[in-house]
């Protein structure tokens, strides 16, 4: 297993509540083609995380919604465990999308 690998196995890359998603930051990252963020929501006065996954090359913003999937968790040190869980579980069972979408060819877009 690489050094990235091991960092994205281990579930404190994701921070903690108190000193990150507390102040409203959003996570995002990606690993081996695919790309994640994870943030605070609130609704009906009541927080969770949601991690959102897409496959590479663009951001958030400029990815099409239907590429996209996200999954809200519990507001807490368990939900956040759930959520990393979440986020190798989805890595490891669509691996041949996050590799295909590696091949994206990006000619003439970052120029």
């Amino acid at each position: 297993m690489s050094n990235v690998e091991e960092r994205f196995r281990d579930p404190k890359f994701l921070y903690d509540i108190k000193s990150f998603y507390d102040k409203g930051a959003v996570l995002k990252a990606s690993f081996q083609g695919m790309r994640y963020q994870v943030e605070r929501v609130v609704a009906d006065e009541e927080k969770h995380l949601k991690a959102t996954i897409w496959p590479e090359p663009f951001c958030f913003e400029k990815t099409a919604d239907e590429k996209k999937e996200s999954k809200e968790f519990a507001y807490s040190d368990e939900g956040l465990l759930a959520l990393h869980q979440w986020l190798c579980d989805s890595y490891d069972t669509k691996k041949e999308k996050w590799e295909h979408a590696r091949d994206f060819p990006l000619d003439g877009i970052m120029s």
